[in-house]
C-alpha cells in the first residue's frame, strides 16, 4: 500500500482519516498546524513526504473562520503548495477534501437548481470559503492536466460522527433546520471514500460528492425539495453520490 503523506491529520476528519489508511495498510505522514507544520511550507512538506506514493490533503481554514486573506491564503496557496509537493516527490495520485459550499449554496438563502444536487449543478459561489473550495477543485484540474498525477476532489456535507449524528436528530425534531443541514455524511463514510480513492484504478481529475443515502430528520428528500419549490429528480437523498459510487465502488453504509 505503500506511504501516504496526510495533511491536517490532526482535526476532526484528519483523525478518523488516519485510523483508516493505517486499517487499510497504509503507511501515515502526518503533517498539521498542531505540530508547528505549515501547509504552505512546499520544503517541509517535501522532506516530510520522502518516500510517499500519495498524499491526502485535508488541511485547511474552515468555513470562514477568519479573514478572507487568511482563508484563501490558506486554502488556495495552501493547495498549490501542496501540488508542488506532490510533483516533486513523484507521487501517483492526491485526494482532496473540498466541501459542498463549492456549490455557493450555503450563501444567501440561495436555492438548488433542481436536487439532488450533482457534480454538474453550477456554483455560485461567492464567500471565501467557498470561492476557495472551488478554487481548490480547479487548481488540482489544471495540476493533472500539466502532470499526469491523478487528483480526486471529494465533496461531502455535513460530517458526523455517531453521537452528533444524534445531537442533530434531536434538534431537527424541535426546530426546522433548512434543507442544508439535513444533508449529511457519517465520518467512517467520508474516511472510506478517501481509502477508496487511493485503492481503485482511474487516472485524470475528478470531483466527487459523498453522502448519506437518506437524510436527517423526519421528511424525504422529495418533500423538502416540494417544499422549496425546486425541481425533484428522483432517489432519497439531496445528494446524488453515483459518481462516487461507480467510480471508487463505494456505497454510504452507516
Amino acid at each position: 500500500m505503500g506511504t501516504v503523506l496526510l495533511t491536517g491529520h490532526r482535526g476532526k476528519i484528519g483523525v478518523a482519516t488516519e485510523t483508516a489508511l493505517t486499517a487499510a495498510g497504509f503507511t501515515v505522514a502526518g503533517f498539521d498546524l498542531a505540530d508547528g507544520d505549515d501547509v504552505r511550507d512546499v520544503d517541509g512538506l517535501v522532506a516530510r513526504g520522502r518516500g510517499a506514493s500519495a498524499i491526502v490533503h485535508l488541511a485547511a481554514m474552515p468555513n470562514d473562520d477568519g479573514p478572507a486573506k487568511d482563508v484563501l491564503d490558506t486554502n488556495v496557496f495552501g493547495t498549490w503548495t501542496m501540488l508542488a509537493a506532490a510533483d516533486r516527490l513523484g507521487v501517483e495520485r492526491v485526494v482532496v477534501a473540498s466541501s459542498i459550499h463549492a456549490t455557493g449554496l450555503f450563501e444567501d438563502g440561495r436555492l438548488p437548481d433542481y436536487l439532488p444536487l450533482d457534480e454538474q449543478h453550477p456554483s455560485y459561489a461567492r464567500s471565501a470559503y467557498s470561492t476557495s473550495k472551488l478554487m481548490v477543485e480547479s487548481t488540482c484540474d489544471s495540476f493533472t492536466r500539466a502532470t499526469g498525477i491523478a487528483t480526486v476532489c471529494l465533496r461531502p456535507p455535513l460530517v458526523l460522527e455517531q453521537r452528533e449524528r444524534a445531537r442533530m436528530e434531536d434538534e431537527l425534531a424541535s426546530s426546522p433546520l433548512d434543507w442544508r443541514w439535513r444533508s449529511w455524511c457519517d465520518i467512517r463514510d467520508v474516511t472510506d471514500a478517501v481509502v477508496r480513492s487511493l485503492q481503485a484504478a482511474l487516472d485524470g481529475h475528478h470531483v466527487l460528492f459523498v453522502a448519506s443515502g437518506g437524510v436527517l430528520g423526519d421528511l424525504s428528500a422529495a418533500a423538502i425539495a416540494g417544499e422549496l419549490g425546486v425541481e425533484w429528480r428522483g432517489g432519497t437523498s439531496l445528494i446524488d453520490t453515483r459518481a462516487a459510487q461507480r467510480l471508487l465502488q463505494w456505497a454510504p453504509r452507516h
